[in-house]
């Protein structure tokens, strides 16, 4: 018998039946909503009203799993300190909240704990606390979101692990993302942070976490990225520019690589921790130095440039007012491959490509340091070995070695004063 083909009515209801049963199973998925302040959210759903919560939280996470659209709508606590959190997931996992603006509560605007829970385009504005809040959570996912001017940070990460930020913009707040409290492996990356009081990043007592390919700008008191005391933090192909200090690190064994730093009012990097790394990275007309060492060990600043890379005439204008300095009494700290030059601060207080003062042994390799409006290397105390670099056209000297050792190969020519002095160079 052969197959009959079914007919035009029969294919558009069976059509409209698949459409129906969709429509069913979106409906159970995701319903939309009325909430009242202080409600438990036990499925998905799409909110259909905006909150006003001056004695009560906004909404509760209730059940595992769930999706809450907010729908465009604004929860607001009316700036009421008895307003608790907008959103609070309550130990729930596995959840997302998405597509709204939490303003005015008197704790977190979202405050996450949990497993696996999602925060995606969400805007928390002019929280007492913070903006968002994670604390004592495991795998929390910050996407394309947004904090502005709350009153403690943009984001606080304490006590968390494996927490990402991505995409993110804050802006405002006393800090912008901090990071605390012992947890770790916690990321930011491909975001905007600008105008905080004190540190757009911060790390504190925290192990491996990371910023990278992020833009932070007008800074506060402290810093742009500020690594205060974390163990292996990763900061990489960051642009940070305008803020007091560009990058701090006080803790030990980071690795900043690859981050530009510019127009900050202090020093580009600044670093009193020990065992760091800095590779790779350029400073440039910044206030301060552009990278200074004071009283850590064994750093390693490698092939940086702080000033102008050409090192040819005409790029005073790409230099800081002092290239690189250590001191300060750290010991065992390395200069190998680094580009100072043009330089242009007033000497005697600046306009050194490099200087080593207050030290203790320190490796000097492979330098170059050209065009400083002072000594392109000057080297006062407790040197190393002084090998393979090279001054030219500097405005003092180009190499003053007081105390250390004259590994050999060094080159100078073309400075105003003088090429070198207590070691031995060639043109």
């Amino acid at each position: 018998m052969r197959a009959t083909r079914p007919s035009r009515r029969s294919r558009a209801t069976g059509a409209a039946l698949l459409t129906a049963l969709a429509a069913t199973m979106a409906s159970a998925t995701a319903q939309a909503d009325v909430v009242q302040c202080g409600d438990p959210i036990t499925h998905s759903i799409v909110v259909s009203n905006d909150l006003t919560c001056p004695n009560s939280g906004g909404i509760t996470i209730a059940a595992d799993g769930i999706i809450v659209n907010l729908n465009g709508h604004t929860f607001d606590g009316a700036g009421s300190l008895n307003s608790g959190n907008g959103v609070d997931f309550a130990g729930h996992s596995n959840a997302t909240v998405t597509n709204g603006r939490i303003t005015g509560f008197g704790r977190d605007g979202i405050a996450v704990d949990g497993s696996n829970n999602k925060v995606q385009r969400v805007t928390a504005v002019s929280n007492f606390f913070n903006g968002i809040g994670v604390r004592g959570a495991t795998g929390t996912r910050i996407v394309d979101s947004e904090q502005s001017s709350n009153n403690f940070q943009g984001i606080v990460i304490f006590q968390s692990s494996t927490t990402s930020v991505t995409g993110d913009t804050e802006t405002g707040s006393t800090n912008g993302i901090r990071m605390e409290g012992g947890g770790g492996g916690n990321t930011v990356t491909q975001s905007r942070i600008s105008g905080n009081g004190n540190c757009g990043f911060e790390v504190d007592g925290e192990a491996n976490d990371a910023i990278s390919y992020s833009t932070l700008s007008s800074g506060g008191s402290t810093g742009g990225i500020c690594d205060m005391g974390g163990v292996a933090t990763q900061i990489t192909a960051n642009d940070v520019t305008h803020q007091v200090t560009g990058v701090r690190l006080a803790g030990q064994q980071a690795t900043a690589r690859g981050n530009r730093v510019t127009s900050s009012t202090g020093n580009g990097f600044f670093i009193t921790g020990s065992n760091n790394t800095l590779r790779g990275n350029t400073a440039q007309v910044n206030g301060g130095i552009g990278i200074l060492v004071l009283f850590g060990n064994a750093n390693h600043i490698i092939d940086n440039i702080a000033g102008s890379a050409s090192g040819t005439s005409g790029h005073l204008a790409e230099g800081n007012f002092e290239g690189i300095d250590v001191g300060g009494g750290g010991s065992g700290n390395e200069l190998i491959g680094n580009l100072a030059n043009s330089n242009n601060g007033v000497w005697p207080s600046g306009g050194r490509g490099i200087e080593v003062n207050g030290a203790g042994p320190t490796t000097i390799s492979g330098n170059q340091t050209n065009r400083n409006t002072g000594d392109g290397m000057t080297i006062t105390e407790d040197g190393g070995p002084v090998t393979g670099n090279s001054a030219r056209y500097n405005q003092r000297f180009g190499i003053e070695l007081f105390a250390g050792i004259d590994g050999g190969g060094n080159h100078a020519s073309g400075n105003v004063l003088g090429q070198c002095a207590g070691l031995v160079c060639v043109p």
